[in-house]
């Protein structure tokens, strides 16, 4: 089997069965990102070594190990306590909600927390990344530990009274309520900044004393997380084409069908004679071209035939209504420009020119010589009595026909002993076209 009849098997014959297992995953994925909330993200910078990794394969280790930490259902759940959140599970968190990505080859890292909740986002990354830090620094003093963990803990009430006394702010009315609680956010701000500059100090302190590892930043506000709408869907896209060609695969090793009329013929070990084309009103005619009617003439002509028997897997009315247009196709007749005079010698055809004129190229089945006609009947109009002189059997094969009705046409040739004169290659015919007519002869 070559290549291009197997991509017309598999593609052209199962377009739709493809079009469908692409199409179902590409909605079904739209149809969740459309119904799912926007998530978002917030992350902060640490240090997990003050020597700078000498080689690519040193810094993956460091990254290897503050993903390890970082992923840790036992340290994502310190700094869920720490951060005073109860509404979200550790093992949730760690499956794919936390993500470590490094600076180039550097030992700075990234701690990334995602969460439907930009509030939840931000302060989990924060208390991720002490954690982080604390946990690689825990080797140090204890007392300097403990000092941080109080320090952070403090920095948390410390922003829990904040967002209070904005609140407050939010809603005064009067211009002296202004007054104090902006005088008090005031304070609360200073706090932080003092707290936050003691906390850095304090891990340079432990970094200069035997710790390894500190935070650079805290998380900033979390934004939105980027959508992931385009890669999801070139990924069930593709896994729908996969699965479409493995089952297309299979329907094909389990119903083979023979790709067009030269494959056909090949199966039959015949000649293919040409193509019906659909005719231009788009009805269920057919028209024939000029050198399918040559070959067709020759053919007839070179075996002796005197009846053409036309088969192949269409439905019956279908067999008769080709049958006879190649019988007005085929005789004598046809195709001629102009009756034979009164001496019995052929008019000259009006598409030749006369001396010193162009002619045309219309009358192309002039020049042929006339031939003895040739009864053309439909498989199922045959009888014992029909027909003259020797039969001949000329197959009209569709696109894509199943693989049996090779094995059927065989039959028919060893049981009746009739030549085949070649294959005629059409369309594909349509369910509706199969069904209305009767199913296939």
């Amino acid at each position: 089997m070559e290549f291009n009849e197997a991509l017309r098997r598999t593609f052209a014959g199962h377009w739709r069965l493809l079009v469908c297992f692409v199409a179902v995953p590409l909605l079904v994925v739209a149809v969740m990102h459309a119904l799912s909330s926007p998530s978002y993200v917030a992350t902060g910078r640490i240090q997990a070594s003050s020597t700078p990794p000498g080689t690519d394969t040193e810094a993956d280790a460091v990254l290897n190990r503050v993903a390890g930490i970082a992923t840790s259902p036992a340290v994502i759940n310190d700094a869920l306590r720490q951060a005073g959140i109860t509404t979200r599970d550790a093992n949730q968190l760690a499956g794919g909600d936390v993500a470590v990505g490094r600076l180039g080859s550097s030992a700075v890292f990234n701690v990334s927390v995602t969460d439907p909740s930009p509030q939840i986002a931000t302060g989990l990354a924060g208390a991720l990344a002490t954690q982080v830090v604390t946990f690689i620094n825990g080797a140090g003093d204890p007392r300097t530990t403990a000092l941080v963990t109080q320090l952070t803990s403090q920095q948390q009430n410390l922003l829990a009274q904040r967002q209070q006394v904005a609140a407050k702010l939010a809603l005064a009315s009067g211009p002296l309520d202004t007054a104090n609680l902006s005088a008090q956010l005031s304070t609360l701000d200073q706090q932080l900044n003092d707290l936050g500059s003691t906390l850095r100090q304090l891990q340079s302190t432990v970094l200069s004393t035997g710790g390894s590892a500190a935070v650079i930043s805290m998380p900033p506000p979390a934004t939105q997380a980027p959508s992931k709408l385009a890669t999801d869907l070139g990924l069930a896209g593709l896994a729908g084409l996969i699965a479409g060609l493995l089952v297309a695969t299979v329907l094909e090793v389990v119903r083979p069908r023979v790709a067009g009329a030269r494959e056909f013929a090949r199966e039959l070990g015949t000649v293919d004679l040409g193509r019906l084309t659909p005719a231009p009103d788009g009805g269920d005619a057919v028209t024939i071209d000029v050198a399918t009617t040559v070959a067709l003439r020759e053919t007839v002509t070179r075996t002796g035939t005197g009846t053409m028997v036309v088969t192949g897997p269409l439905p019956a009315p279908r067999l008769s209504a080709l049958a006879e247009e190649l019988a007005n196709r085929l005789s004598p007749g046809h195709g001629t420009g102009g009756a034979p005079s009164a001496d019995g010698v052929s008019a000259r055809p009006a598409g030749f020119a006369d001396p010193g004129r162009t002619a045309t190229l219309d009358p192309v089945m002039e020049l042929l010589p006339q031939h003895e006609a040739v009864e053309v009947r439909a498989l199922p109009d045959v009888d014992t009595t029909s027909g003259n002189g020797r039969r001949g059997l000329l197959v009209v094969a569709p696109d894509l026909t199943l693989h049996r009705e090779v094995d059927d046409i065989r039959t028919l040739i060893a049981a009746t002993g009739w030549p085949v004169l070649g294959v005629l290659g059409m369309r594909a015919l349509r369910r509706r076209e199969s069904s209305r007519e009767g199913g296939p002869a």
